[in-house]
């Protein structure tokens, strides 16, 4: 088979020279009509545009930034006294650190929803924290 096209090749080396320079040149062209690859922005019909678009209207963020603490223990439930203690606890030293601009825990009375921040089976809670 490789003979075959070597005879191909050969025979008709220069209709093979000129389709190969215009396959280049082609290629070249719609190499530079290509798309731009440009940062930041989501596809909001996409699922992960939509959660993007969720996070954003639920947990509003500050001007600085900002990240998320998971605590999760699976044998106490995430609204019972020790759990809350033991998150508090962690978060004591964070608290009077002044590069920190706020702590939203699902325990803080604010004007969302606590029950956003606690994970379904109530083992875990996230933490938000803006420096």
């Amino acid at each position: 088979m490789l003979a075959a096209w070597g005879r191909f090749v050969f025979r008709h080396r220069w209709w093979v020279f000129g389709v190969s320079g215009l396959l280049l040149v082609a290629s070249v062209f719609v190499a530079a009509q290509g798309g731009k690859l440009e940062s930041g922005g989501l596809i909001t019909t996409s699922e992960s545009g939509r959660a993007s678009q969720f996070i954003e209207r639920e947990l509003p963020r500050s001007g600085g930034s900002t990240f998320t603490l998971i605590f999760s223990r699976p044998t106490l439930d995430a609204k019972s006294p020790e759990f809350r203690a033991a998150v508090e606890a962690a978060l004591a030293p964070l608290r009077p650190d002044p590069r920190i601009a706020s702590i939203v825990t699902p325990y803080d009375a604010t004007g969302s929803d606590p029950a956003i921040l606690i994970s379904k089976d109530a083992h875990a809670v996230a933490v938000d924290v803006a420096v």
